[in-house]
């Protein structure tokens, strides 16, 4: 999101089809229920929203979504067990997709990582690249690959790991795109 929540608001105002994320949605549609729940969750910490939607979540890629999401959520209130045993259950289904399933691993890795669970965040992130080695114009798969070799590099040890294979993986559109975003910040300021 970028904190760029009041053009999310705009864009609300804009068109009618947009519910305002402000306020809770009552229709149909799981997907306007989730930008609601994460507005709660961005203006307050509060979790309780992506909890209640991640149990109606209406196919894999959704419940995905809001798995991750609320895992990240989770561990920022300083429940890594819970966040922990959201991820698990997500990585123990067999039908999400290769990059669904490299996307659950890498935070599960990066949560791994912070707790220092180094052996089983290195793990996750060896069977994320597997599961990521695939098609290299997949913007979304080439960065979470890249995160994956981060934790790698950063768990490996003082000298120990592959800095230019880290960086080549780094290399990516989602990378240039934050360079990109930050530039332009700095040319404003």
């Amino acid at each position: 999101a970028q904190g760029r929540f009041r053009d999310l608001t705009l864009f609300a105002e804009q068109h009618a089809g947009v519910p305002d994320p402000r306020v809770a949605y009552t229709g149909h549609q799981w997907r306007w229920k989730l930008v609601h729940a994460f507005w709660e969750w961005a203006m307050s910490d509060d979790v309780t929203g992506l909890s209640s939607i991640a149990k109606s979540a209406p196919d894999p890629e959704c419940r995905v979504t809001i798995g991750v999401l609320l895992s990240c959520a989770l561990l920022r209130v300083e429940q890594a067990e819970d966040a922990r045993d959201q991820l698990n259950q997500l990585v123990a289904t067999d039908d999400l997709g290769p990059i669904d399933q490299g996307w659950c691993l890498v935070q599960r890795a990066r949560m791994h990582a912070q707790v220092g669970d180094i052996a089983e965040a290195q793990a996750d992130s060896l069977e994320a690249q597997r599961q990521l080695n695939g098609d290299p114009d997949d913007i979304s798969a080439s960065a979470l690959a890249a995160a994956a070799a981060w934790i790698l590099f950063t768990t490996a040890g003082f000298g120990r790991g592959d800095l230019g294979a880290t960086l080549t993986a780094s290399d990516t559109a989602i990378a240039w795109w934050r360079s990109q975003t930050t530039s332009s910040a700095l040319s404003e300021s």
